[in-house]
C-alpha cells in the first residue's frame, strides 16, 4: 500500500506548538503557500482590475474584427487568463507545497 493512502493521526499535532511557535517546516509550509497565492492573486487581479477601470469608458465596445468587439475579447483572454493561472498554481503547489506538506506529515513537525 502506498504511503498517500496510508490513515491519518487521530489526533494531529497541534498547531502553533505548545510554546506558541510555528515549527520551522510549517513555517516554510505557510511561506510557500502564501507565494503561491500572491502569484495568482496579482497575475489575476491586475487585468480584472484594469477591466472594471475600461468599462467606464467606450474603449469595450470598440469593433476589432466583424462582430468581435474589444469587450468580448477582453473578457474571453481574461477566462483564459484564470485558467492558465490556475493550472500553474496548482501545478506549483504540487511542486513546492506538497513535499513539505507531505514532510511534515511523515515526520511530525
Amino acid at each position: 500500500m502506498h504511503d498517500f493512502f496510508a490513515p491519518a493521526d487521530p489526533l494531529p499535532p497541534s498547531f502553533p506548538s505548545d510554546d506558541g511557535t510555528i515549527p520551522q517546516r510549517s513555517a516554510d509550509l505557510v511561506k510557500a503557500v502564501h507565494r503561491a497565492e500572491r502569484g495568482f492573486v496579482i497575475v489575476n487581479g491586475v487585468p480584472f482590475v484594469l477591466g472594471v477601470a475600461a468599462a467606464f469608458t467606450s474603449i469595450f465596445s470598440t469593433r476589432v474584427y466583424g462582430q468581435f468587439t474589444m469587450g468580448l475579447l477582453w473578457g474571453f483572454g481574461e477566462c483564459v487568463l484564470f485558467v492558465a493561472t490556475a493550472l500553474w498554481y496548482e501545478s506549483r503547489c504540487t511542486r513546492s507545497c506538497d513535499p513539505i506538506a507531505q514532510s511534515i506529515d511523515r515526520f511530525g513537525r
